[in-house]
Formats: structure tokens, sequence, C-alpha cells
């Protein structure tokens, strides 16, 4: 949010090519997470911005997430609701809340976070054994990419190659990685290289 004459308001910065580098490697990082998790006999869902273990339910992930919890119990203690509050006022009550960081030793850490698992009873061989309802089509770089040519080329014509890479992968998911992507993207029949790392 910034303020102007008009008071504060939000706004939407457009980060250019730092942004589709930062999503990208987010989607990097989710893809390989979601193949060393299916390795380890987890089953993924494809979500809009990556995939779930399927089996943790939305309550347990919320549950997860003390932090949330403590701003909501402020904003009601404010007598407000998240939709009624302007963006200045959720970073206020967000800054307000936060306690002063401390150093924690990984063996704390776990040690939390098994505790907060089993009393919400997200245990490891529960999920490993949940019923997946979803049918999981696994695809090859060479589809993810041919997905991602037809989603860039709705609105524009030569594209950089992180775009290219955060679409196919983000189709991907759990079916592809960095790799496979890198790979179908030098053998295309589709892509003609531009030069310095631009695609049509």
């Amino acid at each position: 949010s910034t303020e102007d004459a008009r008071g504060w308001r939000g706004m939407d910065l457009d980060w250019g090519k730092g942004s589709v580098k930062m999503h990208t490697a987010d989607a990097v990082y989710k893809a390989a997470l979601a193949q060393k998790l299916q390795e380890k006999g987890y089953r993924i869902e494809k979500t809009k911005d990556g995939f779930e273990i399927v089996g943790i339910t939305k309550e347990m992930r919320d549950g997860q997430s003390a932090r949330h919890k403590q701003i909501d119990v402020a904003i009601t203690e404010a007598g407000q609701t998240k939709e009624s509050m302007t963006t200045a006022q959720k970073h206020a009550i967000s800054k307000s809340t936060r306690a002063e960081k401390r150093q924690v030793t990984k063996n704390e850490l776990r040690s939390t976070w098994q505790g907060i698992c089993q009393n919400m009873g997200l245990i490891r061989e529960n999920i490993k054994n949940t019923e997946n309802t979803t049918t999981y089509v696994p695809v090859t770089g060479a589809e993810a990419i041919s997905v991602a040519i037809a989603h860039l080329s709705e609105r524009q014509r030569v594209w950089d190659k992180d775009q290219l890479i955060l679409e196919a992968l983000k189709y991907g998911v759990g079916s592809v990685d960095i790799h496979d992507i890198q790979k179908a993207i030098s053998i295309h029949p589709d892509l003609i290289s531009k030069g310095n790392g631009k695609y049509t």
C-alpha cells in the first residue's frame, strides 16, 4: 500500500522480469519437492499455485499457522474483519502482533512441529495411506512445453525462457522437473529461439 494526496490505497507493483524469475524459482522448487514427496510415497494433487499433499485437509494446513490465528484474533478484537480493513490497517495489525525473533535450533523446531502434527492427527503413515480420489495423469516435458506455448501465445508472440519454464512447471508439477523442461525446450519443434533467452 502507499499514501498519496487521496490517502492510503493498495497498489499492484509490476516487478517485470524480476517477478518472473522469482515465480520461476518458486516453480522449480515446487516441482522438485513434488517429485521427492511422490518418491517417498505421498500422493499429490495439483492446485492453481502448485500442489497439495493428498490427505492433508485445509483445516490441518490452517491449524499449522499459529501466526495467521494470532492475526485473526487481533482483527476480531479490533472489531474488524479482513474484508472491512484497509491494507494499511492489516499491515499495522500484522506488525503489532509480530513477536521478536529468537534463535531456535532445528531440533527444537522439529520437536514443536511433530507435537503439533500429532495433536491434529497429521501422522505420516495416515497421509501416505490416504486414498487418492483424483485422477493424476503424468505429463512429459514436451506436453508441458506445448501447454505453456498455448497459454503464453494467447497474450504475446515472444516470451522469455523463464516464462516458458514457469508455465511448463506449473502445468507439469509432480511429473516434470527443471531438467525435463530445459531438455524439452531445446528440442521442441514449435519453438524458435530469437536469441538472448527469447522464444517464439
